[in-house]
């Protein structure tokens, strides 16, 4: 009978990168799992559309939006020439990132519950049982598998958060300036991969605090001198985004946005509710012991987040489930503490049984999340339009000459087919007077003089996502009525919220596909 003692003792056997391979090798399992078969939504249209620009035109698109992640766009620029632009392709980085935070969480729990924090004879003394279950767990969430599979920066920054706080807690137990200064490349990491994940710094002040007033060593103070380095690089940074807050001013908050937010980060109602619960529980329990270091430093690394951006939300436009995302990992740890704690409390001793439990409490958790798994893997994406089989139906029947225009949401619809019908001779865009391009943003500037821009076209797709049953719905006026008048309706073909027009000239007889 496998007994608590020999647990621990064969936990300080093997080395924490040994347990992390387990909650990494289920994260790229899952993760793995269609990677490709989704097609890109707006945001990843945007990435593709960016680190495929001319340097020239990258410069001038984030001179004007988006510069908070351009550091993100710089690794997709080097990532694209050698790996390609598949959608697995361009989903595989935030992949491995989410991976290697999995495995991370098991050194993280380690240290965050280790010598004695969930009471001796405990799943190891190090925390390692703890550490495994927050890694299984965050593994196996559908918001975790969802994002994943998407080519944004959100898995680097929850990769850097847990990286960050996990330097730091290795600074503190040694304290050095090599060490430091490590944790201050890592949080300026962070920070590179998105400006609101450094709100877990709010949690390393909480932390460092505490372990200042609990151990009297003025040395762990070096931390400000790291925190002045990251300051230095980033503040800079971040003032100069701050300018271009055009690029999120679309974001709204009302209180059905803030209720849906745990089942946006978790990825589903039931998953977050178990969750939570389990959070809360563990960090009342933990408190209860006396053991603060852990409920401190992932209570304010969950909720403080939040809330900051909630109540500042009408100065720094903020609030997005998308952003808060760094959360996770704080969230699953105290999951994990209370899925262990809550069981040692009903069986009132620890040892074999409470162990059990704890497995048996974690399994659950992983299994409740198992019908999201497919949820996230819908193609395409719930409410958007179906472009990827739009452009499969599109692509043989080009010809040159053809022009084509947009309505409904045209701005989304042009990069959409700009990435889904790339490596074909595209279709002149016979309504742009400005391309995105020339004018650094991800709008083109549309034709103030159609007559003129269309010029003699005789055949044009029209690609709409107008609803109405108008099909030019969403076209400037003056465009809508030329093309009415100029040409006539030839084939119609409808995909999921999007219909493919072929429109020609009057009189030309040759144009149907």
């Amino acid at each position: 009978m496998l007994s608590s003692l020999s647990l621990a003792q064969s936990a300080r056997r093997v080395p924490d990168s040994a347990w992390g391979v387990l909650p990494a090798f289920l994260c790229l399992t899952l993760g793995v799992w269609k990677l490709g078969q989704r097609q890109l939504w707006e945001d990843e249209y945007a990435t593709w559309y960016a680190a495929t620009l001319p340097q020239a035109d990258f410069a001038r698109l984030t001179g004007h939006m988006d510069l908070a992640v351009t550091p993100y766009y710089y690794l997709m620029r080097a990532w694209i020439p050698v790996f390609g632009d598949s959608p697995a392709s361009l989903r595989l980085p935030s992949l491995l990132a989410m991976a290697v935070t999995a495995g991370l969480l098991v050194p993280l729990g380690r240290r965050l519950f280790g010598s004695g924090g969930l009471g001796s004879g405990g799943l190891g003394s190090g925390g390692l049982g703890v550490g495994l279950g927050a890694g299984l767990l965050f593994a196996a969430l559908p918001a975790v598998s969802r994002y994943a599979q998407e080519a944004r920066p959100y898995a680097f920054a929850i990769l850097f958060a847990v990286l960050s706080t996990l330097l730091l807690l290795r600074a503190i137990e040694r304290p050095n300036w090599p060490r430091w200064m490590v944790y201050a490349l890592s949080v300026l990491a962070l920070g590179f991969s998105h400006l609101a994940a450094v709100l877990v710094l709010a949690a390393h002040v909480v932390l460092i605090r505490h372990e200042v007033r609990a151990t009297d060593v003025l040395r762990l103070w070096r931390w400000l001198g790291a925190l002045v380095l990251v300051i230095c690089v980033l503040g800079p940074f971040s003032l100069y985004a701050a300018q271009q807050s055009q690029a999120i001013s679309w974001i709204r908050v009302d209180v059905p946005t803030v209720l849906a937010v745990p089942e946006r980060i978790f990825g589903t109602v039931p998953i977050a509710l178990i969750v939570l619960a389990l959070a809360v529980a563990g960090a009342i329990a933990l408190w209860r012991r006396g053991e603060r270091r852990a409920p401190l430093l992932l209570g304010v690394w969950a909720v403080f987040p939040p809330l900051f951006t909630l109540i500042t939300f009408p100065v720094l436009n903020l609030f997005l489930y998308r952003y808060l995302l760094f959360t996770v990992p704080a969230w699953v740890l105290l999951a994990a503490a209370g899925a262990y704690v809550v069981p040692q409390q009903w069986l009132a001793k620890q040892g074999r049984s409470s162990m059990l439990a704890f497995a048996a409490v974690v399994a659950v958790a992983m299994v409740v999340g198992v019908p999201g798994q497919g949820v996230v893997r819908r193609d395409p994406r719930d409410g958007y339009p179906d472009f990827h089989a739009l452009a499969a139906a599109l692509g043989p029947d080009l010809r040159a000459g053809d022009g084509i225009a947009f309505a409904g949401g045209q701005f989304l619809a042009r990069r959409a087919l700009a990435y889904e019908l790339r490596g074909l001779p595209p279709p002149r865009d016979v309504f742009v007077e400005l391309t995105s391009a020339q004018r650094g943003y991800y709008t083109a500037q549309e034709c103030a003089k159609p007559d003129i821009c269309i010029a003699d076209t005789t055949r044009l797709w029209l690609v709409t996502t107008a609803n109405d049953g108008n099909l030019f719905s969403g076209m400037p006026p003056a465009a809508a009525a030329l093309l009415q008048a100029r040409f006539a309706v030839t084939h119609i073909r409808t995909f999921s919220r999007v219909s493919l027009v072929l429109l020609t000239a009057e009189g030309d007889q040759t144009s149907r596909p």
